[in-house]
C-alpha cells in the first residue's frame, strides 16, 4: 500500500486528526528500516531445556512421519 493511499483512509477515518501526508512517508520509512533490522530471539518466559527441546523434536519427527504415512496411504 502506498504513502498516499494509507493517508486516503487515515482521513476517511480521522478526518482533521489523520497524521499528515509527510507524517504517514516518515512512519513508513520508519517501519521499512525496523522491520529491516529484526532478528528473531528466544521469547522471555519460554526457556530452553534439553529435556523440552528433545520432546519438541519428538513430536516433530513423529507428526512429519505421520504425514508421511497418510499421504503414502492416498495414494
Amino acid at each position: 500500500m502506498q504513502a498516499a493511499e494509507i493517508h486516503t483512509h487515515l482521513c476517511a477515518q480521522y478526518r482533521d486528526s489523520a497524521l499528515s501526508w509527510r507524517n504517514v512517508n516518515k512512519w513508513i520509512e520508519m517501519c521499512k528500516t525496523v522491520l529491516k533490522i529484526v532478528t528473531d530471539a528466544e521469547c522471555v518466559g519460554h526457556l530452553s531445556t534439553s529435556a523440552r527441546d528433545e520432546k519438541l523434536e519428538e513430536a516433530r519427527t513423529f507428526r512429519i512421519g505421520e504425514l508421511l504415512s497418510q499421504k503414502l496411504n492416498k495414494n
